[in-house]
């Protein structure tokens, strides 16, 4: 069962699963996944999550880690291929197997609590479609083939702005943000009207919200552990004892003047 932090709060768990192909090795897939889990070491540390990390994902793994965290896992992120219709998982025997999305989007859309699914591989627009519209609040998706230097880049800046306290859609407006100032404005293009680049470098991301689900724009790691104390300075004991005895110095209290004070 997922553990618990120093405030006796349910962590939620973040479940990171990376699978490859012996055929179309993605060479930056390590770097993407060393990149995410570097970002979720402080929030580890500070009892803001619990992170599951599946390698050679299979399709076994995906529903064995959701049913043993069942209800608990806020975040799903996967980073390997795709394509409209499937994520390319690996088998027992690292061979191909590829996860269907019609049955994968009614799976993922039963899980209660889960807040964001992150699919990082090539052409999940149409899959992140799908999960927005069987329920899932927010979900990641790219439009077509993605840079692999981008996709090492996007995520890892994503995330790292979630376990430093920011709101979903602020973690991820800063991720594009760094995209744009790495390749200039005149580089970032998106599709026209056609379908067609309009420039040598497509980014490909966005973000999609379900109607009526905006209010997960605001979730955030903190407020799902219950730690409202994250972020702040820790206060040493010697603090403590500077402090006076009673909290209003000069009130002097009495019973003809309790109708005055109530409420202090």
């Amino acid at each position: 069962m997922p553990a618990v932090n120093d405030h006796g709060n349910q962590k939620p768990v973040i479940f990171l699963a990376f699978a490859n192909d012996r055929e179309r090795y993605l060479y930056n897939l390590k770097l993407e996944q060393r990149g995410i889990r570097e970002a979720f070491r402080f929030a580890e540390e500070a009892g803001l999550c619990e992170v599951v990390n599946e390698n050679n994902t299979t399709i076994d793994d995906i529903l064995d880690v959701f049913q043993k965290y069942r209800d608990h896992i806020a975040i799903f992120h996967y980073g390997g291929h795709a394509d409209d219709y499937l994520l390319l998982l690996e088998s027992d025997a690292g061979e191909r197997a590829p996860a269907h999305s019609g049955g994968l989007v009614s799976f993922l859309s039963r899980q209660k609590n889960l807040q964001l699914v992150f699919i990082n591989g090539c052409c999940s627009k149409p899959q992140a479609l799908n999960l927005i519209k069987a329920g899932v609040p927010a979900v990641v998706g790219t439009s077509q083939p993605i840079d692999d230097a981008m996709a090492t880049e996007i995520s890892p800046r994503f995330y790292k702005g979630l376990v430093g306290g920011l709101a979903i859609d602020r973690a991820w407006r800063e991720a594009v943000d760094q995209i744009r100032i790495d390749v200039g404005d005149e580089e970032f293009q998106a599709l026209n009207r056609q379908g067609e680049t309009t420039g040598s470098i497509v980014f490909s991301w966005d973000i999609y919200y379900r109607d009526g689900a905006e209010k997960v724009k605001e979730w955030n790691l903190p407020a799902a552990a219950n730690n409202p104390l994250f972020g702040l300075p820790e206060i040493s004991e010697e603090y403590y004892g500077k402090l006076p005895s009673t909290p209003f110095i000069g009130l002097q209290y009495s019973r003809k003047k309790r109708p005055l004070s109530f409420g202090l």
